[in-house]
């Protein structure tokens, strides 16, 4: 019983961070109008997160034979952010991956987004991912990758080591190409 009791806990936990790290990810981006400037043609409300990872991706990664339900989608065209939130029953407890995409208004707004999240974990030990997007990091306690590649801020958290978030990463931004 303790053990369920801790593995639903930890899956909560996990939740939390990652709604937070949602809203960490707008919090660090530029508060512009709502409108979307003149000649953007690709805001992240446009981007379909669950589209960036799959179902089938998530359920791989999650070590489980497929996701419950459908994912939880959300967008928001005021801070150009998308996200989707895969879950599924794992041994007694549910195991979830999120997925967050911010499309910056320029490259330096979005990089500064990215330095601010960087620097909001600076006390927790983040790891330089080499080879994905333009820089990234991960952060081994939270259990959240963090890449920038161009204007797109990209998060990938949850249930799922760094090596698998990586994998993810890169699948997700050669969807975008």
């Amino acid at each position: 019983m303790k053990s369920s009791l801790r593995i639903h806990a930890r899956s909560q936990w996990f939740i939390a961070c990652a709604l937070g790290a949602s809203l960490g990810l707008a919090a660090c981006g530029d508060r512009r109008s709502q409108e979307t400037p003149a000649g953007d043609s690709a805001s992240a409300s446009e981007i379909d997160a669950c589209e960036l990872v799959t179902s089938a991706e998530a359920a791989e990664a999650l070590g489980v034979p497929e996701i419950n339900e459908e994912p939880d989608r959300s967008a928001s065209a005021a801070v150009r952010q998308a996200s989707c939130l895969y879950s599924a029953e794992r041994g007694q407890g549910l195991a979830v991956l999120h997925v967050m995409a911010r499309q910056g208004y320029s490259q330096a707004e979005a990089t500064t987004g990215f330095e601010g999240m960087k620097e909001a974990y600076a006390e927790m030990e983040l790891v330089d991912v080499p080879d994905v997007g333009d820089r990234a990091f991960w952060i081994e306690d939270l259990r959240q990758l963090w890449v920038l590649t161009g204007q797109l801020q990209l998060g990938i958290s949850g249930d799922i080591s760094g090596e698998q978030a990586r994998e993810l990463a890169s699948g997700a931004l050669q969807r975008l190409e």
